[in-house]
């Protein structure tokens, strides 16, 4: 018999942990695995790239349902809403249930009483303030007892782990698992590199990420309003949707940035784009293990990151990616670096693609699928 497993996530937006659940189900044994994934609200702009073969559930269709679902969590301290909808929408004999992103819906592993409980740790506890205030909210001696009812936690870098760590402690099943990267468009791209790029003198920079303030998108926009005021000639593409849109936009018709920074919404297909640039930027505040970081290094792409956890860890400190702080000042030197010497942006070139030999998909399956 094969084992049944349950995957679910808050959404399918464009964020790089639904793209890694998405492309790691499509790449589990189906020959072992039956798998079935629950996203919890109609927030599924990704919908369509579930997997074939892959039982699926929304389960709040309404957006008003999903709301009030939320309100209940959130002020009333009450899972009764989700608990009831998960027992009409869904069996609850599964050999294992993963609640793919820990969080505020880790707790609805408990209503699955005879599975197998895995959570999957994204971000910093201890640097992200979401995180942060979740804590304080629902109480740390209440989290810690959720935690060991758990057969296995799950975590996307070392620091996450560590940082983890530091506010929950130790427990008996707890696992470093990079993230599954490889997938057919990122396939495709790779194999498409022999192509021509297009030529011209502006030097590109590409980021991506979901537009939240966690991101630092708007540090990105001060740093390239000091390019422009210091005469470079530049382009910053940024692709994601997300609630700081407005606000970005805004920032970039204050500064007249508008010829250097392009607010590209989100892409189904970023590599196109990534391919086509000639450098990525990480400007981001918090991160667990950054999935756009990850493909670009796959494609050769020069790579600049803020200090944050699991940036920091890929690129070892700076020996595969040249690193900035946690300010305006040191971004910028770090990305007129990349334009003034073109000697060192070559050599983070090839340490993008040293560092690409990291992610070997099988190794990483079989970890997975052994934990299952």
């Amino acid at each position: 018999m094969n084992k049944r497993l349950l995957f679910y996530i808050p959404t399918l937006e464009g964020g790089g942990a639904e793209r890694v659940l998405l492309n790691l189900i499509a790449k589990l044994d189906k020959e072992r695995f039956d798998i079935h994934l629950c996203v919890l609200s109609n927030r599924i702009s990704l919908y369509k790239d579930i997997p074939d073969k892959v039982e699926h559930t929304i389960l709040f269709k309404s957006k008003s349902a999903w709301f009030i679902a939320r309100f209940y969590q959130k002020y009333l301290k009450s899972d009764f809403i989700f608990k009831k909808q998960i027992q009409y929408r869904l069996n609850l004999d599964y050999d294992s249930v993963i609640c793919f992103m820990d969080g505020e819906f880790t707790s609805l592993l408990d209503y699955f009483p005879l599975s197998k409980k895995i959570t999957w740790v994204h971000s910093s506890y201890t640097d992200n303030p979401k995180y942060r205030k979740k804590i304080s909210v629902i109480g740390l001696k209440k989290m810690k007892r959720s935690y060991n009812k758990l057969d296995h936690i799950i975590f996307v870098s070392h620091q996450t782990r560590i940082d983890f760590s530091k506010v929950f402690g130790e427990y008996e099943n707890m696992s470093v698992i990079y993230n599954i990267i490889y997938n057919e468009k990122l396939r495709y791209a790779i194999n498409n590199q022999n192509k021509t790029k297009p030529t011209n003198n502006i030097f590109t920079f590409i980021a991506v990420g979901r537009l939240i303030p966690i991101k630092g998108f708007d540090r990105l926009i001060r740093v390239a309003k000091k390019l422009k005021d210091n005469n470079y000639i530049f382009n910053i593409k940024i692709l994601g949707s997300g609630i700081a849109y407005h606000n970005l936009a805004q920032m970039i018709t204050n500064y007249c940035l508008e010829q250097y920074v392009e607010l590209l919404l989100f892409k189904k297909n970023p590599y196109e784009y990534m391919y086509n640039a000639d450098a990525f930027v990480l400007s981001s505040i918090v991160e667990g293990l950054p999935t756009a970081m990850c493909e670009a290094f796959i494609l050769g792409l020069p790579v600049i990151t803020t200090k944050c956890s699991g940036a920091t860890e890929l690129v070892e400190n700076g020996k595969y990616g040249l690193m900035a702080e946690q300010d305006d000042e040191s971004l910028f030197i770090a990305m007129k670096s990349f334009m003034d010497d073109h000697s060192l942006y070559e050599k983070f070139a090839c340490r993008s693609k040293e560092r690409a030999l990291i992610f070997k998909e099988k190794d990483v399956l079989n970890k997975i699928e052994k934990i299952l």
